[in-house]
């Protein structure tokens, strides 16, 4: 969430600079490729050995990749991502290992495959992030205009949703989204 913040406190502040956008890329890739994949790796990915390293590195890169497609596309308005957004990425893999971890999976208890599991969702999720698939992007929402009652009820009730199990209801949207990206590539072709 405070990473839309730093880029929008540079402009408000009349700070931005060629540095600052290039260094926020560096923490970006640090932040939803390096330290997701560290993490789901240690999780269970360490145990099906070799492969395990493959599905991480395949992870940092399409993060790295991901991000610097992004930066290409500065100042587009288009109300969809050009593939699964990196933090929305790194979420999807860390609230699986909270997820698996709040119900005691973790360590040696990942069996094998629950550990090809999560490669496998480290790879689909991987290869989502550098195709072309679209995703929406929530730009037109509008925060300084006047927010409707309902909306805000609906804020409201999804917070209290969460608070119920906090990381399967946000694993669960999680994969909602990542879902959603194939879903509105395919119903695009259909109607071709």
């Amino acid at each position: 969430m405070l990473d839309g913040l730093d880029g929008r406190v540079a402009r408000l502040t009349n700070s931005q600079s060629l540095f600052g956008a290039q260094y926020d890329s560096l923490c970006d890739v640090i932040s939803f490729g390096l330290a997701p994949a560290i993490i789901v790796f240690l999780w269970g990915l360490d145990s099906i050995g070799q492969p395990g390293w493959i599905f991480s590195f395949f992870y940092v890169a399409a993060a790295a990749l991901r991000l610097a497609r992004f930066n290409t596309y500065i100042g587009s308005e288009d109300s969809y991502f050009k593939g699964l957004p990196s933090p929305v990425a790194s979420a999807t893999v860390v609230y699986f290992v909270w997820a698996m971890s709040s119900y005691g999976i973790q360590g040696d208890e990942v069996g094998r495959i629950l550990a090809i599991f999560t490669a496998v969702l480290t790879g689909v999720v991987s290869l989502l992030m550098v195709v072309n698939i679209p995703y929406y992007s929530f730009k037109e929402i509008e925060l300084r205009k006047r927010v409707p009652f309902f909306s805000m009820l609906f804020v409201v009730f999804i917070f209290a949703l969460i608070s119920i199990d906090p990381p399967i209801i946000l694993v669960s949207c999680a994969f909602i989204y990542v879902v959603s990206g194939p879903a509105i590539w395919a119903v695009k072709a259909l109607r071709k």
